[in-house]
């Protein structure tokens, strides 16, 4: 519901050369050169991943476990996902790898099942957890990547985004460590293929039409008291049950949401010809993408120059107005507060943007009330379930967080 399919050019003509026949000489050397490029590859991916016995956690791929069916939703108890290397993309499930620990959402669970209008489940999920955070280090982090297009891009925020937070992570200036870091990550993922497989490829890690939208918590202690950093870009969600009910903790980065499409058109060169359009029963960027903020989509950024780059901090935008800025709110997190859920729009009532029918806040609040007891998986897979009864057909990715 994301995006809209265009024609693509028309693919570029290789014609083969004539090529003499090498001899026997020739042939080894090239052996030879291709297992030691093969070794120094090895060297360097194994010397630039994450090995840190402090971190627990997991890259999760719902599509490697929810394919098979739209129906039941894959689930899990977050706490028994373990893994050394964090940039693996599994879900390793291990009796022995619980962990055990005082810590606020120790119990999370996630659930995730491919819509019913969806060939594949685009959808990606990470969480990783520090047993030993210290003051101010990270402590939980949580993210759901709904990705379009493909999951190309959702994969590889599934591997890269959280190092990338983690390498830039402030808890003295939370919200600039995220921005940075998205921005970073897009500069990364569209940056044109190096070298001789790169010539006459597509720009962006996917494809030009590949995306992703993202909504991510972190937690961390301060001074004895516990906050949540939210940061999100696109119509992927974050909410909180408090004191005073349910709390939205992002912002819905669409076009029809005024204040982004007003962002959009102040940058337009041409006033006359409206970047925001209103195709197939919903408003669109360019007429094709029914997101303003996402990472990837490199097909609506056309230059370099400014991609990933807040529209703050630029005389004016290249493409269509598509950035990766998230919006980031910072929260204490207090005794009264009962529950977090992180999800994709497919969680939601998204009629007006093609996502089918969904669930409202409340009645999201109304099935946790009615679930009291009940385990964090237990109440991840009644959401799913309760969002495919209510029509949604989207793929639905939901992470539940016990707070209390």
């Amino acid at each position: 519901h994301h995006q809209i399919t265009m024609a693509s050019s028309s693919p570029l003509l290789f014609r083969p050369s004539a090529r003499r026949p090498r001899s026997l000489a020739s042939l080894t050397a090239l052996a030879c050169f291709a297992v030691a490029l093969g070794l120094a590859f090895l060297v360097v991916r194994s010397s630039s991943s994450v090995n840190e016995a402090s971190w627990v956690g997991a890259g999760i791929a719902p599509s490697s476990m929810s394919r098979v069916a739209s129906v039941v939703p894959s689930t899990s108890s977050l706490t028994s996902c373990a893994s050394t290397n964090l940039n693996r993309n599994l879900a390793v499930r291990s009796n022995v790898a619980a962990v055990r620990q005082p810590l606020v959402a120790a119990n999370a669970a996630y659930a995730t099942v491919r819509g019913s209008s969806r060939e594949n489940n685009e959808d990606r999920i990470s969480v990783v957890q520090n047993p030993n955070a210290a003051e101010g280090e990270i402590e939980h982090f949580y993210a759901v990547y709904d990705g379009h297009g493909g999951d190309g891009t959702s994969m590889w925020l599934t591997e890269n985004l959280f190092k990338m937070i983690k390498d830039r992570w402030s808890s003295k200036d939370p919200k600039s460590s995220l921005i940075r870091a998205y921005e970073d990550a897009d500069e990364d993922i569209l940056q044109p293929r190096g070298g001789v497989f790169g010539i006459g490829a597509q720009r962006g890690v996917g494809g030009a039409k590949c995306g992703s939208t993202a909504a991510t918590v972190v937690t961390y202690k301060m001074d004895g008291k516990r906050f949540a950093a939210v940061a999100n870009i696109g119509d992927s969600a974050v909410i909180k049950k408090g004191a005073n009910g349910i709390e939205e903790l992002t912002t819905e980065h669409v076009p029809d949401n005024e204040e982004e499409r007003k962002r959009i058109e102040m940058y337009n060169p041409n006033p006359k010809m409206p970047l925001v359009r209103f195709v197939e029963k919903t408003w669109r960027v360019g007429g094709l993408l029914a997101l303003s903020r996402a990472f990837g989509d490199a097909y609506l950024k056309p230059s370099l120059d400014f991609e990933g780059i807040g529209y703050q901090d630029a005389d004016y935008m290249s493409g269509f107005g598509l950035i990766a800025r998230p919006d980031v709110e910072v929260i204490e997190l207090s005794p009264s507060d009962e529950w977090m859920v992180i999800a994709s729009d497919g969680l939601y009532e998204t009629e007006n943007r093609g996502g089918g029918g969904g669930l409202t806040n409340t009645q999201i609040e109304e099935i946790v009330s009615a679930n009291k007891g009940a385990t964090p998986e237990q109440i991840s897979t009644k959401l799913v379930a309760g969002a495919q009864q209510a029509g949604s057909t989207d793929d639905i990715s939901v992470i539940f967080v016990p707070l209390a």
